[in-house]
């Protein structure tokens, strides 16, 4: 995917997890990029604006070498959101891989 600071700098993906069930994520981008990712719970409306409810954040991805990376066991069954957002001010791409257990 890419993303544009001025222009579309957030992606939102939806996965359906089960109670007990693993997720492990990454997001792969290239150097001079920043990238903030995580992980919200089921019934979030919001991410990002005037009022997102930051304790809807289960989990934000730590920064390993080029990845960005999330391992979390779901607490409830649901729709989760893993956002990327960009932060810094460019542009780029950047590959996203899931893997649920």
């Amino acid at each position: 995917a890419t993303v544009d600071y001025w222009d579309d700098h957030l992606d939102v993906y939806s996965i359906a997890l089960r109670r007990g069930q693993r997720l492990f994520a990454h997001v792969d981008r290239p150097a001079h990029v920043d990238f903030d990712v995580a992980l919200w719970r089921p019934g979030t409306k919001r991410v990002e604006g005037l009022s997102p409810n930051l304790r809807s954040r289960v989990v934000v991805a730590r920064r390993v070498g080029a990845q960005e990376r999330i391992s979390y066991t779901a607490d409830r069954d649901g729709t989760y959101y893993l956002s990327v957002r960009l932060q810094s001010q460019t542009a780029g791409s950047y590959t996203l891989g899931f893997a649920k257990r």
